[in-house]
């Protein structure tokens, strides 16, 4: 699909149920914009408005529990009730490119329990991590569909 200032991304479908739908783009929309995401998802959000057919409910990051479940490391983040996508569980689905095509690290939504200003992220070869919020990482945006 093509997202003006953007450029030209794919997504994958990582669960469907009865009338929804959940994707998530196979690499990073940008990077450097940690202090600015919710700006940046609502110019995602305008543009998957503009290039889908299907209803658009929801642009964000992805959660720690979408990408890896509930584990140990987990513990260390804010909780979130959600479910691991099936098709994260290979290591692989979880690594993500920059828009230079270089391997990248991308947030989550997760904040760390003691640390306010660190989150969760998902290092470049697909493994768990943690940083401040001032470092460059990645976005990588899900998003929900109506069906």
């Amino acid at each position: 699909m093509q997202l003006e200032e953007f450029g030209n991304f794919t997504a994958t479908c990582q669960k469907v149920n009865e009338d929804r739908a959940e994707f998530i783009f196979d690499n990073c929309v940008a990077d450097e914009i940690r202090d600015d995401v919710d700006s940046v998802l609502e110019k995602i959000a305008a543009g998957l408005r503009d290039s889908l057919k299907a209803k658009l409910l929801k642009v964000d990051i992805p959660t720690y529990g979408q990408i890896f479940g509930h584990d140990d490391f987990y513990e260390r983040f804010e909780p979130d009730n959600d479910e691991r996508w099936p098709l994260m569980k290979d290591r692989r689905n979880r690594i993500a490119l920059d828009t230079d095509g270089n391997l990248n690290w991308y947030w989550l939504k997760n904040r760390c329990k003691n640390s306010a200003p660190a989150f969760a992220y998902v290092y470049y070869v697909g493994a768990a991590g943690s940083n401040h919020a001032s470092g460059s990482g990645g976005v990588r945006p899900a998003f929900l569909l109506e069906l």
